[in-house]
């Protein structure tokens, strides 16, 4: 009797110890991946350390004179391996953002250190208190990236740290780390299920100067809530999981002037490509309430990227029309100006000839986002019919990453669904013209989206009585827009 009950007392002993360290380990687990997403969320992911600093020090200072990174180096001390980076600057500015003033009376400038580690989407700022722990939790459930943060700086120790470089000898700038100064574009992704447009998400994935903030779906060629599930999932294969993601009405505002059920049905089966993950769902939110939530917790301004119907968009407004005090421009693409519109290509028998899809789809919404004041760059079919890609430039593409391959994966189908040997890129060229406004002359226009039904319906038609409401995209540099692409894509991870 006197044994069984030891026996007992130890089992109970040990089965308690075990019992703590599976709560301490899904405990450890909640707060190491809550703590990424809420950075994530707050500050945004970023290509490498030094970047996640200089975005810091943008969004925190007023009148920066000059910034630059002093100290960039895994902080060993910590023990959280290469993951875990500490990054020191010195910043001259007029002022820090809250009024207080740069400096102390023993010196003229600040002195900016802190913490990041990498997640395999990229670098998120940390508390010096949660670097520790959150670095060694993120390596045992496999979140760390591989600390490729990027040059290792210090100062020569032969010189004071912060020596404003006006004083000193010059220094090229391809040697200095002050170009990082350049804001990343923090861009609200909205598309109609459309494989340019799914493109062009990866096209901007893919590029280290944009951040990509949130993506969502809108009524147009796919079923919302069905096609971002799809992108969820390929977002998933390649390891980005920490952008929300979010699903529009299946309807337009008002009208009915859906794209053909036989193409949602084919974006519904995510245009015949490979489908990760078939059975797996992701969280969704409702798009409209998340571009609010987004736009407001965002620390500088953002680009809302629209690449099919308005419906999303203009339902934010609805919601919270102050939205319009953080959104920095709307790229669009939609309209046709001087050209015919694209119509009959899905209907033939159509009687219009003036409209494009993406306005067409819901004129209302996109009525509603032209009259809204904001500062919109519209690229229409004016312009989105002189570009086109073939094989030889998705063969380019290929040499990158994931990203690209996926791209080059979804244009070369293209081609063969429409036995093609090119195709136009007109999401994909949005995009680029998003990133690289130098790639189209934009003209001031005034345009009056037609919402009434008729042969004209969905029309964005010029006024010239009118102030300009729109900056319009009608002479694109094929060239530079295809190179850029390239080059983009070609070099992705």
């Amino acid at each position: 009797m006197f044994q069984t009950s030891k026996l007992r007392r130890v089992v109970l002993i040990i089965g308690s110890i075990l019992a703590v360290a599976l709560a301490f380990i899904a405990w450890s687990w909640y707060f190491t991946t809550s703590r990424l997403n809420a950075a994530a969320r707050s500050f945004g992911i970023f290509p490498s350390p030094t970047e996640a600093m200089m975005t810091g020090i943008r969004d925190g200072y007023v009148g920066i004179q000059e910034a630059r990174i002093v100290l960039a180096e895994p902080d060993t001390a910590l023990g959280g391996g290469p993951h875990v980076w500490f990054v020191i600057a010195c910043v001259w500015a007029e002022s820090r953002v809250d009024g207080s003033a740069v400096g102390s009376p023993t010196h003229d400038f600040d002195f900016p250190g802190g913490y990041y580690v990498e997640t395999k989407d990229g670098w998120v700022p940390m508390s010096e208190g949660s670097a520790l722990f959150v670095g060694f939790w993120m390596k045992v459930f496999g979140l760390a990236g591989d600390g490729g943060g990027g040059e290792v700086i210090h100062e020569p120790p032969s010189k004071p740290v912060c020596v404003p470089k006006s004083t000193e000898t010059p220094v090229p700038a391809s040697e200095t780390t002050t170009t990082a100064l350049t804001k990343p574009l923090r861009v609200l992704f909205d598309d109609d299920g459309s494989r340019d447009g799914t493109t062009a998400l990866f096209f901007l994935l893919s590029d280290p100067k944009v951040s990509v903030e949130a993506i969502s779906m809108s009524y147009g060629e796919a079923h919302p809530a069905v096609y971002i599930q799809h992108i969820g999932r390929k977002l998933d294969e390649m390891e980005i999981n920490m952008i929300p993601l979010g699903a529009g009405q299946d309807a337009p505002l008002a009208g009915s002037q859906a794209f053909p059920e036989w193409m949602r049905r084919d974006s519904n089966n995510f245009w015949g490509m490979p489908l990760p993950n078939p059975k797996k769902s992701y969280p969704v939110q409702d798009a409209a309430k998340l571009m609010v939530t987004i736009i407001h917790q965002s620390p500088q301004p953002v680009i809302i990227f629209v690449s099919g119907a308005s419906t999303n968009l203009a339902q934010a407004l609805q919601l919270d029309p102050d939205i319009r005090n953080n959104i920095e421009a709307v790229y669009m693409m939609g309209g046709a100006v001087y050209v015919s519109g694209n119509i009959q290509g899905l209907l033939p028998d159509s009687s219009n000839t003036v409209a494009e899809w993406n306005i067409y789809a819901d004129p209302q919404a996109a009525k509603a986002v032209f009259e809204s004041g904001l500062n919109i760059y519209l690229v229409p079919l004016d312009a989105a019919n002189q570009v086109l890609v073939g094989k030889e430039d998705t063969s380019q593409w290929r040499a990158g990453g994931k990203t690209a391959q996926f791209a080059a994966d979804i244009y070369d189908r293209i081609f063969k669904d429409w036995g093609t040997e090119n195709a136009p890129i007109w999401d994909l060229m949005t995009a680029e013209i998003m990133t690289n406004p130098d790639s189209c002359r934009f003209q001031a226009l005034h345009l009056d989206v037609v919402t009434a039904d008729g042969k004209t319906a969905g029309q964005t038609a010029l006024s010239s009585d009118s102030e300009p409401n729109a900056n319009v995209c009608l002479e694109p540099d094929d060239a530079l827009i295809k190179q850029t692409l390239i080059e983009v894509f070609s070099s992705s991870k």
